[in-house]
């Protein structure tokens, strides 16, 4: 069996534009038309994925109910946050072993001083 090589005159010039019958403008249509309400549906959803935490609507809280009342001088809170960007990082880390609270900001900016 022959194989075939390709020949290219040294001439040739190669154009990286794209045909014109593609289409190359990103799409208007969203998931969901306004980015009010997505941290908070992006938050009840980690609480749909990870049961034994719970939700507090009002500052984007997400936080892990301890099933016992430890010493108040022996128990250690670790809180976590951030903006959310196009997901809710910090939510990912809560849990038994990790941080006990995530706090989420809103779209990009950082959680407030008064929500932490």
């Amino acid at each position: 069996m022959a194989r075939q090589t390709a020949h290219l005159s040294p001439t040739h010039e190669y154009s990286a534009a794209l045909p014109p019958a593609l289409d190359t403008t990103m799409s208007s249509k969203h998931i969901f038309d306004s980015p009010q309400g997505l941290v908070l549906k992006s938050l009840r959803g980690a609480v749909v994925l990870n049961p034994p935490c719970a939700l507090t609507p009002t500052p984007n809280k997400l936080h892990l109910p301890f099933p016992f009342k430890p010493e108040p001088k022996r128990r250690l809170v670790v809180i976590s946050g951030g903006g959310v960007d196009r997901q809710p990082a910090h939510v990912g880390y809560t849990g038994q072993g990790m941080p006990s609270t995530s706090v989420s900001g809103d779209i990009f900016p950082s959680p407030s001083a008064k929500a932490v």
